[in-house]
């Protein structure tokens, strides 16, 4: 369909010029004239239209269930890895299993990478490690030698690095596949 101001073509599902930006006509208009173009098709070629349009859709519906249930397995992954890392520093480890969480949320929204699974893993165990100190959920530095505790605290970090790494790497691999 051309503009009637500026002559130039546009889609014929516009109702504004892509080009001046005037209106070209009314949503009534369009829809009038896009009935009339579907009841010209004729009958072998509507129903395979439509087959066509049922069977895409009905694509589309499953990739993104599919797509769905994946998000809901790779957070629970994250949050499962970092419980089992929490177990470093103390026993209770329902805060790593919520960082974890958020951080397999956030990971899997970036899209992956090692960078973004590495930060998001440490910044979550490091989060947990300081909330299960003030909370007195970990090991009792006052009853352990501070070596231990360095030990533990380091163990954990480098675990959640690890960890942080390969699952951003996997994340990355399944949003590139």
């Amino acid at each position: 369909m051309r503009c009637p101001h500026c002559g130039r073509p546009n889609y014929i599902y516009a109702l504004d010029c892509r080009h001046c930006g005037k209106a070209m006509r009314t949503q009534q208009e369009l829809d009038a004239a896009l009935q009339s173009v579907w009841a010209d098709l004729p009958p072998k070629v509507k129903d395979k239209v439509q087959k066509d349009y049922q069977n895409n859709l009905n694509k589309y519906l499953q990739d993104m269930e599919s797509v769905r249930r994946s998000a809901q397995k790779d957070i629970a992954r994250a949050a499962i890895v970092l419980g089992l890392i929490g177990l470093c520093n103390g026993f209770i480890i329902i805060p790593d299993i919520l960082l974890g969480g958020l951080a397999g949320f956030i990971i899997r929204k970036k899209g992956g990478g090692a960078f973004w699974g590495m930060t998001l893993f440490a910044a979550s165990y490091l989060v947990s490690f300081a909330l299960k100190w003030n909370l007195g959920w970990t090991v009792d530095p006052w009853k352990q030698d501070y070596p231990f505790i360095i030990i533990l605290w380091a163990g954990g970090v480098g675990l959640a690095l690890a960890s942080g790494r390969f699952y951003g790497e996997y994340i990355d691999l399944q949003s590139t596949e």
